[in-house]
């Protein structure tokens, strides 16, 4: 549903992933919304994907929650890694 529209090399291609741009908006949102430790910054916390969603009144499935729970894991990840 998301693709309509698009060609195949449209969604190979682009930087986004088109066929999951939601769930990728809305990982970029929250990913403002994690705290630190002081040392490092920490997963987004369940509490603030719970308003995020609930703010904008917007019903997600599990596999998308899942989803967003491992882009965070593997941005922190790599931030850990370029430091």
């Amino acid at each position: 549903m998301l693709a309509a529209g698009y060609s195949n090399d449209e969604l190979v291609k682009s930087e986004k992933p088109l066929l999951l741009a939601d769930v990728f908006d809305w990982f970029m949102d929250l990913r403002s919304a994690r705290k630190s430790n002081g040392f490092a910054l920490m997963s987004i916390e369940f509490s603030e994907i719970h308003a995020y969603f609930s703010m904008r009144n917007i019903q997600i499935e599990k596999w998308e929650l899942d989803l967003i729970r491992a882009l965070d894991s593997i941005s922190l990840e790599a931030l850990r890694e370029n430091k």
